[in-house]
C-alpha cells in the first residue's frame, strides 16, 4: 500500500497548476486580434481541448483515490484518514472489555506488558513503554486487556482509566483522576474527600495536593487512553512530574499513544524507555 501511494504522489497529474496556467494564458490573450483568438481554438491550448484534457486528468485522480479507499477498507483503516487529517474526533472510551469478543494474536502482547508492570514493582525509577500505531489497530483493546488482567487487578490497589482524546488539558486530567480516585474510596470517606474548592479550582498546586491526599501511598495503575504524539511535550513538562510525586512503590501508568506504560517508582527518576509499535 505504501508503494502504491508513493507512486501516485510522484506520478499524479497536477490539475491546480494546469488551471493556473490556463488562466494566465487566457489573460495574456486579452487584446489579441480576433484572428489569433480563432487560431487558438484549433491549437493545443483550445478551451475545448483544455476541458477535455482536464476531465481526463481529474478522472485519473479520482480513480487513484478510489483505489486507495478500497485498499484502506481492505485493511480496516477507513476511519484513520479523517482522524489524521482533520481535528481529532472527540470520543470517550471505557475500561470494560467485551468478554465475548475473540481476540486473536494479542495474548503475547498483553503478557509482555503485564510482565513489565508486575516484574519490577519495587524498583526506584520510572519506566515508559510507548505503544504507537495508527488509529484502528487495536491499541485501546490491548490496554483494556492489560487493565482487566487478573494479576493486574490483584496487584494494584487502585486502577484509574481516563480518556484524553483531543483535550490534553492538565487541569481537566488531574480533576478527572482525583474524582476517579475518590470513587474508589469507601463510602464513608467519599463525601469528606469531595469537600473543598478543588473541583472548581484551576490551581495546579492545589490539585496536586488533593491528588496526594486521595491516592496517598497506594500502588496504582493509571491508564491514559487516546494520547496523541503532538501532546508529548505537555506530558513530559507538565503532567508527568505531577503524577510522579504521588503513590507508593510499584505504581504504574499505561498510556496509549494514538499508549505509554509508565512505572512510577519511589525516587521518581526516569528509567529506561521501552517501546511497542503496532
Amino acid at each position: 500500500m505504501a508503494t502504491s501511494r508513493a507512486g501516485w504522489r510522484s506520478s499524479r497529474p497536477s490539475p491546480t497548476r494546469t488551471f493556473q496556467y490556463e488562466a494566465l494564458r487566457r489573460k495574456a490573450q486579452i487584446g489579441d486580434s480576433t484572428s489569433r483568438k480563432v487560431l487558438g481554438y484549433v491549437t493545443h491550448h483550445s478551451p475545448l481541448l483544455f476541458r477535455f484534457a482536464m476531465s481526463r486528468k481529474l478522472k485519473g485522480v479520482l480513480n487513484k483515490i478510489k483505489e486507495l479507499v478500497e485498499e484502506m477498507n481492505t485493511f480496516g483503516l477507513e476511519n484513520s484518514v479523517n482522524r489524521m487529517e482533520q481535528q481529532h474526533t472527540w470520543r470517550q472510551t471505557h475500561s470494560k472489555l467485551d468478554e465475548s469478543t475473540e481476540l486473536f494474536g494479542r495474548d503475547d502482547d498483553k503478557k509482555g506488558v503485564v510482565k513489565l508492570l508486575l516484574d519490577q514493582q519495587n524498583q526506584r525509577r520510572v519506566q515508559v513503554l510507548p505503544i504507537f500505531g495508527m488509529g484502528g489497530l487495536g491499541k485501546t483493546t490491548r490496554a483494556k486487556m492489560v487493565y482487566n488482567d487478573r494479576e493486574v487487578q490483584h496487584h494494584f490497589q487502585l486502577k484509574i482509566w481516563h480518556c484524553v482524546a483531543d483535550n490534553f488539558d492538565v487541569i481537566a486530567i488531574l480533576k478527572s483522576i482525583i474524582e476517579l480516585a475518590i470513587d474508589d474510596l469507601p463510602e464513608n470517606e467519599k463525601a469528606l474527600a469531595r469537600k473543598g474548592g478543588w473541583c472548581m479550582s484551576g490551581n495546579i498546586e492545589l490539585l496536586q495536593k488533593k491528588l496526594e491526599e486521595v491516592i496517598g501511598r497506594k500502588r496504582f495503575l493509571l491508564v491514559l487512553d487516546d494520547v496523541w504524539n503532538e501532546e508529548k511535550r505537555t506530558w513530559d513538562d507538565e503532567l508527568k512530574p505531577l503524577l510522579c510525586s504521588v503513590g507508593g512503590p510499584g505504581r504504574s501508568q499505561l498510556q496509549k499513544t494514538t499508549t505509554f506504560a509508565a512505572r512510577f517508582a519511589e525516587n521518581y527518576q526516569v528509567g529506561n524507555s521501552l517501546q511497542k509499535t503496532l
